[in-house]
């Protein structure tokens, strides 16, 4: 009952990690350790009501992250707390799949970040980020992440920031704006060319999707009605970069980190060189 209650606060809270520890992967790890031959747990409640604790910690925690909100340095990056839980929340509605959000800090390694496809950032101000975390974020794109950026409130900062990030990240690629016929407006949802998007493209795929209409203000109202593009926009984003929906679930990445521990033995494997 209590990794439950762990697994309660950290799917309505967003937090990947409580302080310095991944909540879901130390509870999945701990109950799998717990758990009896038949399959069953057995703790302070009955065998049937702490199996059914368990399972409920294990099936709800591992639902697919569709967006990693990122916390990065100063306030700004939060000035919508409830943006993300609003919006995944239509979108699971929408989609008829139970869809998570979740915090993650620059802190953190690149590997970590790939519970999501896609990283959302936000602001008003300048995100003014160092050239260490503008090298994670490059690093993250060409892992094949993408990043979605919102500008809040019409703020020139973020405005104005985000674009020489975008230029320093990704030199040999140029933000763009995306046409009105683009699949993006139609794959899931008729967009009709709103909101405006801007993509940085490698020639294969999207690494950057941006836009300066504050679509943020209307997930942390819940405007799901008087503004219903706001929420369709970005569920056309998700279906757009994950080929119509074909998420991953939490804690199962595409790009493992390196292991710590050195190999207790190496084996040299020669290439042989011919003429053919």
């Amino acid at each position: 009952y209590f990794l439950y209650g762990v697994e309660r606060v950290g799917l309505a809270s967003g937090f990947k990690y409580f302080g310095s520890h991944d909540w879901y992967k130390l509870g999945a790890t701990r109950l799998l350790q717990m758990q009896a031959g038949d399959g069953s747990w057995r703790g302070k409640y009955a065998g049937v009501v702490s199996t059914a604790f368990a399972i409920l910690f294990l099936v709800r925690g591992q639902h697919a992250v569709a967006f990693n909100k990122l916390e990065h340095e100063g306030t700004d990056w939060n000035n919508r707390p409830r943006d993300l839980a609003g919006l995944t929340r239509w979108m699971s509605g929408s989609l008829e799949r139970q869809l998570n959000w979740q915090i993650i800090s620059m802190k953190s390694p690149v590997e970590e970040w790939h519970d999501a496809p896609i990283l959302y950032i936000s602001g008003a101000q300048d995100p003014n980020m160092t050239d260490e975390h503008i090298a994670k974020l490059r690093t993250f794109v060409q892992q094949g992440g993408m990043i979605l950026s919102v500008t809040e409130c019409g703020g020139r900062g973020f405005y104005n920031g985000i674009r020489k990030l975008y230029d320093k990240m990704l030199p040999d690629y140029k933000l763009k704006r995306v046409q009105p016929g683009h699949d993006l407006y139609n794959i899931h949802h008729k967009l009709y060319g709103r909101p405006v998007f801007y993509e940085v493209n490698n020639g294969i795929r999207p690494l950057v999707i941006h836009t300066d209409m504050d679509l943020a203000k209307s997930w942390q109202l819940q405007l799901r009605r008087t503004s219903a593009a706001d929420f369709q926009a970005p569920s056309n984003v998700l279906m757009y970069v994950t080929d119509k929906g074909l998420l991953r679930n939490r804690g199962v990445s595409h790009w493992p980190a390196k292991p710590k521990n050195a190999p207790g033995r190496t084996i040299k494997i020669a290439r042989l060189k011919h003429k053919g």
